[in-house]
């Protein structure tokens, strides 16, 4: 099965593992699952990071392909079709106004 992770699973998984369910960790251990996560969130931790809303995650900027490959199976790159999507998106879950949350229902299209 493909995950998706978002930026809480991605952060949670490699800095706080005990705030993720059983269920979910048994999930991100199992080998038969495909990781799967966005380009967009190294973008996304790192600009938290640089206006301190997420310092304790530094590690992860700093050493982001090392964790990176750590975690995940696939790094989805944010292709110019899904910006562009994602930006003209106008369904009522996508007005968030949160573009890597707009971006991962796009990808989710495409890989589930």
């Amino acid at each position: 099965m493909k995950l998706l992770l978002d930026t809480h699973v991605l952060l949670w998984a490699l800095l706080e593992p005990q705030k993720l369910s059983l269920e979910l960790r048994n999930s991100l251990e199992d080998s038969d699952n495909t990781l799967v996560v966005s380009a967009a969130f190294a973008w996304e931790i790192a600009t938290k990071c640089r206006l301190g809303k997420l310092q304790h995650a530094r590690s992860v900027v700093e050493n982001y392909a090392m964790a990176l490959h750590r975690l995940a199976d696939v790094d989805l790159p944010l292709s110019c079709a899904v910006a562009r999507r994602a930006g003209l998106c106008d369904e009522p879950l996508h007005q968030r106004k949160h573009p890597p949350d707009v971006e991962l229902c796009i990808y989710s299209e495409g890989i589930l």
